[in-house]
């Protein structure tokens, strides 16, 4: 299952609540970026000054092996001091990464904890202090069937 097009719903958030009126390069899109000098198709999530930027993303797991495979990066040109990216299942964080501009960084988890059980898959990312160029992206995500 391709995630960038999966049905979600997109939230910004500041020390726990919502920012009705982000800026447009705030909001989550689907396209394609380069990190490193690669492209790869995906989600952009750039975070507000000192918050987050959340996708949440519904779903029932299959009864077998299940994965998040994912790449994340910062845009090329990006000056940005560093972004934080989190994979959750139901608001537990279970993978992180700290990241500065440069190249693409694979991210794979096994979610054989939740199989058969429906689940809100969530991809945040947090500006971990100022938001300057948080050219943030995660490239190619997907929910892949066995190992």
């Amino acid at each position: 299952m391709d995630l960038a097009v999966a049905p979600r719903w997109t939230v910004s958030l500041r020390q726990g609540e919502v920012l009705d009126d982000v800026p447009d390069y705030v909001k989550v899109g689907v396209g394609a970026a380069k990190c490193g000098g690669v492209e790869r198709r995906g989600l952009s999530a750039h975070p507000p000054d000192g918050g987050i930027t959340a996708i949440w993303l519904p779903m029932t797991l299959g009864p077998g092996p299940a994965w998040l495979r994912t790449w994340v990066g910062l845009r090329d040109g990006s000056t940005s001091a560093g972004v934080l990216f989190r994979g959750e299942v139901n608001g537990q964080e279970i993978v992180s990464r700290s990241m500065l501009p440069g190249s693409w960084e694979r991210l794979e988890v096994d979610l054989a904890r939740w199989r058969g059980q429906p689940v809100v898959r969530g991809l945040v990312t947090d500006a971990d202090g100022s938001h300057s160029f948080d050219w943030a992206w995660w490239g190619e995500p997907r929910l892949e069937a066995g190992k």
